[in-house]
C-alpha cells in the first residue's frame, strides 16, 4: 500500500485544526461574496455537518445574516431541514449527496485523533483510510463540494454514523437501528443472547478497532456495548420508539 504524502499528511491537520474554530473562518466575507452558490451552500455544510447549529451560530460562522442563511438554505431543502424541535439545521438524510472537502478532512482527522492502541495493523487500517480518501480529492478548496458517493465506503458509514450521532443527541425519542451482513449475539437484559442481524441503540463513537474502521453502539433495552467493524454495516437508519 502506497504511503500517504507528508504534505497531504500536514494539509489534512492544518485544514482540520483551522476550520474546526467557528470564530475565525478560514475565509474572508469578501471571498464568500465571489463564491459560487453551489460553492456557499457547500460552506453551510461544513458547519452543519461539524455540529447542527442554529441560525444565528450559521450567520455568525459565514459572518452573514440569518436572512442570507436562510435563502442559501433553501436551495436545497430535500437534504437540510431546520429541525423546529431543535430549533437547528440538521441533515434530514444520514448521507448527504456531497460534503465539501473541509468536512471530508475532519472526518478522517477525528478518526486519526481517537485514542486507539498503536498497533501495525490499526496503524495500517488508519493509513489506508486517509490515502484511499485523499487519493481522489486533488483540490485544496477547503468548501470545494465533494460527491460522497465517490468516498470508500467506511468514510461514507462514518459519515452516516456521526450525523446519526448528532440528532440523537437532541432526540431522545429515537434510536439507531443498523443492519449487519451477518448475525451478532445479542444480550438481553435478562441474560438471553439471540443471534441477529440488527443491532439497535444509541451511536457512542467511532474509532478504530483491531486493525477495522468500527462503531460502538449501547443496546436499547439493556444498555450492553457493542463495537461493529463498519464494514459488515449494511445499512443505518434511525427509528422512532414507540410510546
Amino acid at each position: 500500500m502506497e504511503k500517504i504524502s507528508k504534505d497531504l499528511e500536514e494539509l489534512l491537520f492544518k485544514q482540520a485544526e483551522c476550520i474546526s474554530n467557528r470564530e475565525k473562518p478560514d475565509v474572508t466575507p469578501e471571498q464568500i461574496s465571489k463564491m459560487s452558490a453551489v460553492k456557499k451552500l457547500s460552506m453551510l455544510y461544513f458547519f452543519i455537518f461539524l455540529s447542527p447549529s442554529s441560525k444565528d451560530e450559521l450567520a455568525k460562522s459565514i459572518k452573514s445574516t440569518t436572512k442570507t442563511v436562510e435563502n442559501r438554505l433553501k436551495m436545497d431543502e430535500s437534504e437540510v431541514v431546520y429541525d423546529k424541535k431543535a430549533h437547528l439545521y440538521r441533515f434530514d438524510t444520514l448521507l448527504p449527496s456531497f460534503l465539501p472537502m473541509a468536512g471530508i478532512t475532519l472526518l478522517v482527522s477525528l478518526l486519526a485523533s481517537k485514542e486507539i492502541a498503536s498497533t501495525a495493523e490499526n496503524e495500517a487500517c488508519l493509513e489506508d483510510a486517509i490515502a484511499k480518501t485523499f487519493s481522489m480529492i486533488a483540490r485544496v478548496d477547503p468548501y470545494y463540494p465533494i460527491d460522497t458517493s465517490v468516498l470508500p465506503e467506511a468514510i461514507q458509514k462514518i459519515i452516516q454514523i456521526k450525523i446519526a450521532s448528532d440528532f440523537l443527541k437532541t432526540h431522545s425519542d429515537h434510536i439507531c437501528k443498523i443492519e449487519t451482513s451477518s448475525p451478532i449475539s445479542v444480550a438481553h437484559k435478562e441474560g438471553e443472547e439471540e443471534l441477529s442481524p440488527f443491532v439497535t441503540g444509541n451511536v457512542l463513537d467511532f474509532g478504530i478497532h483491531c486493525g477495522r474502521v468500527s462503531v460502538s453502539v449501547s443496546l436499547f433495552g439493556s444498555g450492553m456495548e457493542y463495537v461493529i467493524p463498519v464494514d459488515t454495516i449494511v445499512k443505518l437508519e434511525l427509528v422512532k420508539i414507540d410510546g
